[in-house]
């Protein structure tokens, strides 16, 4: 073949190829462009989700005065000096502002999370309780109308006089969480008899509405409107240095309490008690109060209340009331037995904590007043740890036994501490026993720690003054500000578990006896502090023996 023709050969398969490697670049190129739509599909399908849960969130957190349309974060706002952003939404200051809240997961709600949010989707009870007495209903009423005529320009007219219970940076402690919010009957019964608006403050470790909010039908709103700490006047009165009804003693002279045995109400500091009663209270809009007793002000409010004379349980002589009751009607349910119609009536776990609840009680079977629980202190001013830990725990186990033997061993069986050794060391015991309805949330995990790992680790529930910290007595060893608002979710997902056991055993704190006041099944309690119960009301679990023709197998 010539050159001519070979060339003229190649030129003629070139341009045969020609189109073929056109194709195959087309053919590419809508792979790419396939690839790249799917991309940007996904990019939208996930934008969406987001603005979904984003919307969620904020319906289930708006506080009154925030846009529903503003961000659901609790966001810094750098260079802004009040506790408001341009938006008209409470920022945290300092360390809060880190506190945002984790949007919700959207999945499908099963009829069993129905069933145990049900709970939670009720009307407030006030109006028909049955317990709640009739100048608390009143109040509340009252509370409610003044509530929906407050404004950010008319708060300071005259109209309004506030009572706000806080818990401010400037203050070295509030207490935990029982200590905060257990005296809600006497929170009331202050405000009704001063008539003051009452509110509930919190900058340590987040505000309160972080975690708890009104019932969405007919709630009392305790949360403080967020437009007050945008004005000077109020802002400084929320921060100054020293609340002012600041001790149970400052709350007794304001309610011209005398406690039984005493001739006047004792106080620490007359001169400011005097200036408190005769200049602060009557001519200051807005009053703080913060005070920490053992009772949470329940002997108080017993002895207030309208009622027959009483026997005190200390000294086991009759006492006569202040206020006593001619008739049947006239006597008042007593603290214990108001607590959990006023509690439901003002406080519920917001969304996030709710379906943590939900998911905790699903995945451990624990179904409303049909399983046990055991609230075990370890770390209450003393670390129990080695033998003593051990008999705690095995106690612990003993008590709920001997309080209801038949219920501990037919029930599953909840442990909640302050501190994961307690809980591993409950687990074990019981698994040593052959007690497997003994159980807690992450309990898998827990059981595969060694007892050392279990001592160490502190990734258990927080405190809310001390945080990780339980043995802390000053407030410089706290560790509060070392976490995120969520990670204080625990704390309340606890306490609402415990609630909703049937029967439960507790030991020294308040946050056993605080789960216990918001039973449906008050009476079925029992302390394993300072009480001693044997293994002898122990049901334990048949174990079927092997048959010997199976031994050799």
């Amino acid at each position: 073949m010539s050159d001519n023709q070979r060339l003229s050969a190649s030129q003629h398969r070139s341009s045969r190829a020609r189109p073929r490697r056109r194709c195959e670049t087309m053919q590419g190129l809508q792979a790419v462009g396939a690839v790249v739509l799917l991309v940007i599909v996904t990019i939208n399908i996930r934008f969406l989700i987001h603005t979904h849960n984003d919307r969620v969130l904020r319906r289930g957190h708006h506080l009154p005065g925030w846009s529903v349309n503003d961000a659901s974060a609790h966001k810094q706002d750098k260079g802004h000096d009040h506790g408001v952003n341009n938006n008209n939404r409470p920022r945290s200051r300092g360390r809060h502002s880190r506190h945002a809240k984790p949007p919700l997961k959207t999945k499908v709600v099963s009829n069993r999370t129905e069933e145990i949010l049900s709970i939670f989707q009720q009307p407030a009870p006030w109006r028909q309780s049955k317990v709640i007495p009739r100048w608390m209903k009143d109040y509340m009423q009252w509370h409610q109308d003044q509530r929906a005529a407050l404004t950010a320009d008319n708060w300071n007219n005259g109209t309004f006089r506030f009572l706000v219970v806080r818990c401010s940076k400037v203050d070295n402690k509030c207490g935990g969480t029982a200590d905060r919010l257990k005296p809600m009957p006497y929170y009331f019964l202050v405000a009704n008899h001063l008539k003051r608006v009452l509110f509930i403050w919190w900058e340590v470790p987040a505000p309160l509405e972080f975690f708890l909010e009104p019932p969405s039908v007919d709630g009392i709103d305790l949360r403080l409107p967020s437009f007050l700490l945008e004005i000077e006047k109020a802002e400084n009165r929320l921060r100054a240095h020293v609340p002012d009804i600041y001790g149970s003693r400052d709350v007794q002279a304001v309610l011209g309490y005398t406690e039984p045995g005493q001739e006047e109400p004792r106080q620490v500091n007359q001169r400011k008690t005097r200036f408190m009663m005769n200049h602060i209270l009557p001519t200051e809009t807005l009053v703080t109060i913060r005070f920490q007793t053992h009772d949470h002000g329940a002997n108080e409010y017993n002895n207030l209340r309208v009622q027959y004379p009483f026997m005190d349980p200390v000294t086991n002589e009759t006492v006569q009331p202040l206020h006593l009751a001619k008739t049947d009607d006239e006597v008042e349910a007593s603290f214990e037995e108001v607590f959990r119609d006023v509690w439901y009536s003002c406080l519920i776990p917001v969304p996030a904590i709710q379906q943590r609840i939900a998911e905790q009680m699903s995945s451990l079977g624990l179904y409303r007043n049909n399983y046990n629980a055991i609230h075990i202190r370890s770390r209450y001013h003393v670390k129990a740890q080695g033998h003593r830990l051990d008999l705690l725990c095995e106690n612990a186990v003993h008590c709920l036994y001997k309080l209801d033997a038949q219920k501990a061993s037919t029930r599953p069986i909840y442990v909640s501490a302050d501190h994961r050794s307690a809980v591993w060391t409950t687990l074990q015991y019981s698994h040593k026993l052959s007690l497997h309805h003994v159980t807690a949330r992450e309990k898998n995990l827990i059981l595969s720690l060694s007892r050392q790992q279990a001592m160490q680790d502190e990734s258990g529930i927080l405190h809310l003054d001390r945080g990780s910290n339980h043995l802390a007595r000053n407030a410089k060893d706290f560790t509060t500000s070392q976490f995120e608002a969520h990670e204080y979710y625990d704390t309340f997902v606890d306490v609402y578990i415990l609630s909703q056991a049937d029967c439960i055993t507790f030991n020294v704190g308040n946050y056993g006896k605080w789960a216990n006041l918001l039973s449906d099944n008050r009476q079925c309690r029992i302390s394993h502090m300072g009480r001693k119960c044997d293994a002898s009301d122990l049901v334990l679990p048949v174990v079927k023996e092997e048959d010997d023709d199976d031994e050799g197998e």
